[in-house]
């Protein structure tokens, strides 16, 4: 098994939330309602039907692109890879997923190897 499979599935029952505003006193509480609010105005029919539970929530440590003032992304690692792929497939079938009005990005956490693997291979994903 190489090292790149293992750490994706390491990865693999967690989500990236991008574009979420940073506040000043940020704690996992206050990420975990985060989520449940995204959860809430744009999924309600998942909300109310999963019991949506949570095994760590944080922000990453840097920024991805010094270049650009983006705040920091959210990792959510759920205690079930199926709820990850139930938020997932309910933000494809929706298309535009919002908090609080803005438009935000739900992307898979792959190893970094995968990713650009994904970028040579262009469009298809």
């Amino acid at each position: 098994i190489k090292l790149q499979e293992l750490w994706d599935y390491v990865k693999r029952p967690s989500l990236h939330l991008i574009g979420i505003p940073e506040s000043d006193r940020e704690n996992g509480t206050n990420l975990e309602n985060t989520l449940q609010d995204i959860i809430q105005e744009n999924f309600p029919n998942l909300a109310r039907q999963a019991n949506i539970q949570i095994q760590e929530i944080q922000r990453t440590t840097q920024r991805y692109s010094s270049r650009r003032a983006t705040p920091r992304h959210i990792i959510v690692r759920f205690a079930k890879f199926e709820m990850k792929e139930k938020v997932l497939r309910a933000a494809r079938e929706k298309g535009r997923v919002t908090h609080k009005g803005k438009s935000i990005r739900l992307t898979v956490d792959l190893s970094a190897e995968t990713l650009q693997a994904r970028r040579e291979w262009g469009p298809i994903f």
